[in-house]
């Protein structure tokens, strides 16, 4: 699944990324309450995060 191109895209906060260093690649944003991490490079969807 692909975000549209105008989808407001947010980089990982640092925080987050030291504990997974491997999310420092993909940007993310607010879906529905949920956070999705996107592939900034193709807009693809990576992973949806449960609560």
């Amino acid at each position: 699944m692909r975000v549209p191109q105008s989808a407001q895209l947010n980089a990982v906060p640092e925080p987050a990324a030291v504990g997974v260093p491997a999310v420092k690649a993909y940007k993310y944003m607010m879906v529905n309450g949920r956070v999705v991490l996107v592939d900034p490079a193709t807009s693809e969807v990576v992973v949806e995060l449960a609560d």
